[in-house]
């Protein structure tokens, strides 16, 4: 994500990973803005659970 600051981008990442099943792109990007020390919206643990729970 080029600009992470951006809370509507986060919207609709998530909202693209959420329609699209891809879990490999959400875990990419979730891993990273997590290494960046971003406070990410309770969103993306909730997806990422949710991922979790599919595999």
């Amino acid at each position: 994500m080029l600009d992470p600051e951006r809370m509507e981008l986060h919207d609709e990442l998530l909202s693209l990973y959420r329609s699209t099943g891809n879990s490999t792109g959400f875990n990419l990007s979730y891993e990273e803005l997590s290494r960046k020390g971003l406070g990410l919206p309770p969103e993306w643990k909730q997806l990422n659970d949710f991922f979790k729970v599919e595999q």
